[in-house]
């Protein structure tokens, strides 16, 4: 029995490893494809023809003069009551936005963006006194004519302080893909180069765009930036203000610069 036992024991045994063999015999042929055989010169001369990878990065820079400038003012106002310091607040927008409409401003341009607000207490008595509160305006300028509208408005109203004063491209997106196009004929003259210089024949395999970045410069900030306490030290009027070097508006919008790198993978053969 012991033997009969062992004798279906191999014979199963014998059964999985023909199911092995079967299975795995298709695999065989395409093993054998990738064998490769002969002298080692021979080796040498095969290896050689395969293509390379090779890697080249395209760096360009664009400078370009800004065609409008985004200034963010403060408007702050005091009132008796939340409701009170608001509506005059809100009057004073009113008024900003009627005189740079004349000046030909799109009330599009004009966009208030966040508020903020403190209370004021008796310094004895300890009683609610007043209600300080600020809101924060952008101002989009296109011409030189709207930027001295808006000038001659804050020189008479004490409520207002600049914050900031950016230069802006209205063709930025035009102005990222032709800084990306000419990282890439940096690229391109690279390759000729090496294709020139080495007898090497490049295709471009694949592209990546290492980085893009825009720089207008740091801001122009206002004298009283910082606006978190709203203290009454920021309520000083804007004429005052302006005649500080750091707070004067600037000739001309200044400069953008956009800085573009890319890496593009080529395959090299001999010529």
């Amino acid at each position: 029995r012991l033997a009969s036992a062992c004798g279906l024991a191999q014979n199963g045994g014998m059964k999985i490893i023909l199911l092995l063999v079967a299975v795995a015999f298709p695999l065989f042929p395409a093993l054998a494809e990738v064998e490769l055989k002969g002298t080692p010169a021979e080796l040498a001369s095969h290896i050689a023809q395969l293509p390379k990878a090779v890697n080249l990065e395209g760096e360009a820079k664009l400078i370009l003069s800004a065609d409008r400038s985004l200034i963010r003012l403060a408007v702050l106002t005091e009132g008796k009551t939340m409701d009170e310091a608001s509506q005059r607040n809100q009057q004073l927008r009113d008024d900003l936005a009627r005189a740079l409409a004349r000046a030909g401003v799109a009330s599009s341009n004009i966009v208030a963006a966040r508020f903020s607000s403190a209370p004021d207490y008796g310094k004895y008595s300890g009683k609610l006194t007043s209600i300080r509160f600020e809101i924060t305006v952008k101002v989009t300028i296109e011409d030189e004519k709207q930027l001295q509208a808006l000038g001659a408005f804050l020189e008479q109203r004490k409520e207002f302080r600049i914050r900031s004063i950016e230069p802006k491209d209205s063709h930025e997106e035009q102005s990222r893909l032709k800084a990306i196009g000419m990282a890439c004929d940096n690229a391109q003259k690279k390759r000729q180069l090496y294709e020139e210089r080495l007898g090497l024949v490049l295709t471009p395999v694949g592209f990546h765009e290492r980085a893009m970045a825009a720089d207008s410069g740091k801001p122009i900030f206002g004298r009283y930036e910082d606006s978190g306490s709203l203290s009454r030290s920021s309520l000083e009027p804007a004429t005052r203000a302006l005649s500080y070097p750091e707070f004067s508006f600037p000739s001309g919008f200044g400069e953008i610069t956009y800085e573009a790198k890319v890496q593009i993978e080529f395959q090299a053969k001999r010529k």
